[in-house]
């Protein structure tokens, strides 16, 4: 995982690969209690895992992508 700031809106991410497919994707640095993604410890770096039915709230993730500002800008 790789802190850094996302370019067009310059809010605070990191950057992590998902369990699945190992694509790199940004994460907000903020957790939220309802966040689509977890990330397993399991690996080194975490990676981001969708989360799941029953999964506790708390300590999750949105995607970049979906929560920026700025997004469709130029």
């Amino acid at each position: 995982m790789k802190e850094d700031r996302y370019t067009s809106c310059n809010v605070q991410i990191f950057w992590t690969e998902t369990v699945v497919d190992r694509v790199r994707i940004p994460l907000d640095a903020t957790s939220v209690p309802d966040g689509r993604f977890t990330l397993d410890q399991t690996y080194n770096p975490p990676r981001a895992d969708y989360a799941k039915v029953g999964d506790p709230p708390g300590n999750r993730f949105n995607s970049h992508f979906a929560t920026c500002k700025k997004k469709g800008e130029k």
